[in-house]
């Protein structure tokens, strides 16, 4: 595996975990003791994270370290979104509906 696979997981998954803990960059940051610019470059892929680091975003988010590395966390990444967005859309053509019907 190549050091931007690499990366590209770690990045993502970071991003991901943040999420499902509704966590902003932000808050994040904060716990971690990580810069906020630092953590939206490690986010995108730009940076790569200390060990220390590693286990302080570990922590924080509630996962192994090994966790934090898996591949299959990006593509449920994709999935999560597609719900979401799918969700979202839902709710939308409902209001829309129903403002439609007071007209």
């Amino acid at each position: 595996m190549t050091e931007d696979a690499v990366k590209s997981i770690l990045s993502g998954n970071i991003r991901h975990l943040r999420l499902m803990k509704d966590l902003s960059q932000q808050e994040l940051a904060e716990k971690t003791n990580i810069s906020v610019p630092f953590l939206s470059a490690l986010e995108r892929g730009e940076k790569f994270p200390s060990a220390e680091s590693l286990g302080k975003l570990s922590e924080a988010l509630e996962v192994s370290l090994s966790e934090l590395f898996k591949a299959d966390s990006v593509e449920s990444l994709n999935t999560d979104y597609k719900s979401l967005i799918k969700d979202f859309f839902e709710s939308q053509k409902e209001a829309l509906t129903r403002l439609c019907e007071k007209l």
